[in-house]
């Protein structure tokens, strides 16, 4: 599924496995961008304002193709708390 990771960073747009659960997406997004894999956690990703469930895959969270996601930095405390 075509999906667009826009972060501070830069963006990366590519064709996603649906399957995969976001959080795997998360840490392929940022090891692209350069960044340490074990920053994974101190980020969240939104989509239309909602913070969402990186547990569930792109197909389980029902996201359009095309879509575009936004990856924020967050403090570690909160990226504690939005992953558990």
């Amino acid at each position: 599924m075509k999906i667009t990771f826009s972060t501070p960073q830069g963006a990366v747009e590519d064709d996603f496995a649906v399957e995969l659960p976001l959080k795997s997406l998360k840490g392929d997004v940022l090891a692209r961008l350069n960044l340490p894999k074990d920053w994974v956690d101190q980020y969240i990703i939104a989509h239309e304002d909602q913070t969402l469930d990186e547990g569930k895959s792109l197909r389980e969270l029902g996201l359009p193709e095309g879509a575009t996601l936004v990856v924020w930095r967050v403090s570690s405390t909160r990226a504690s708390r939005a992953s558990g």
